[in-house]
């Protein structure tokens, strides 16, 4: 069981960085490093733009809509 499990469900790509991160820390560390990196990207980019594609295949909630909508 990883540390990230609680990511598997609703943000797969989060959570597979993340785990080849946390996996590759002692043997590889530069490795665990790009992998690392790639889920903060990962999690900043969904953090910045809620409606991207990635979101809006987990959730369903975004369709059509706009920013107008949450103000």
């Amino acid at each position: 069981m990883s540390q990230f499990t609680f990511l598997q469900a609703e943000f797969p790509a989060i959570y597979e960085s993340a785990n080849k991160a946390f996996s590759a820390a002692h043997p590889d560390p530069c490795t665990a490093c790009f992998y690392a990196r790639r889920a903060l990207e990962l999690t900043v980019n969904w953090l910045y733009n809620p409606h991207s594609a990635d979101v809006t295949d987990v959730t369903g909630n975004f369709e059509n809509s706009s920013l107008e909508d949450f103000s």
